[in-house]
C-alpha cells in the first residue's frame, strides 16, 4: 500500500514588502492582520509592516480561529449558550460592555503571550 502524503511548510515571501509598498504607498493605511491563530504568521507580517514604517496596523488576537468561535460571517455575535446577553441591565448599551453584565468572563483567558513593542 502506498501512502502519498503532502507536508507544507513555511516560507517565507522574499516579494511581500514589495507588493504591499507598490499597492499601499501611504504609510497611514490601516491594515488588520491574521492568520489562523494568531501567533507566528501574523506576527512575522506586523514586525516586518512595523519595520517598514507602516504606523496603523493591528493584528487579530487570537486569530481567526477566535474570531469564528465569536462572530458570525455577516459579523453577528454568535450565541453560544454560555454567554446570555443581560437586556434588562443598567447601563447605555443593551447591557454587554457598559454595564458589564455578562462582560466579565469575555476575554479572560489570554493564550498567547505577544511580545511588548513600545
Amino acid at each position: 500500500m502506498t501512502v502519498h502524503l503532502q507536508v507544507f511548510k513555511k516560507s517565507d515571501n522574499p516579494d511581500f514588502l514589495k507588493t504591499i509598498e507598490k499597492r499601499y504607498p501611504d504609510k497611514q493605511t490601516k491594515f488588520l492582520i491574521g492568520c489562523s491563530t494568531g501567533t507566528k504568521y501574523s506576527l512575522d507580517a506586523l514586525e516586518a509592516l512595523d519595520e517598514a514604517g507602516y504606523e496603523n496596523i493591528a493584528g487579530l488576537k487570537g486569530g481567526y480561529y477566535a474570531w469564528f468561535r465569536v462572530f458570525d460571517n455577516k459579523l453577528g455575535r454568535r450565541n453560544l449558550g454560555e454567554y446570555q446577553e443581560e437586556l434588562s441591565a443598567g447601563g447605555d448599551t443593551c447591557g454587554i460592555h457598559a454595564s458589564g453584565a455578562g462582560f466579565a468572563r469575555m476575554d479572560s483567558a489570554d493564550r498567547v503571550k505577544f511580545p511588548d513593542y513600545e
